[in-house]
């Protein structure tokens, strides 16, 4: 299940970058961080 997160993160981070929003990739970084632990 690992690879699909990773896969939906990086939908995530296409969708935010698309949209130009830095505060986005940060959030979506953030919470795959806290995830982790």
């Amino acid at each position: 299940m690992r690879h699909l997160n990773y896969l939906v993160l990086l939908v995530k981070l296409k969708i935010y970058s698309s949209a130009g929003s830095s505060y986005g990739v940060l959030y979506a970084v953030s919470t795959v961080s806290a995830s982790r632990y």
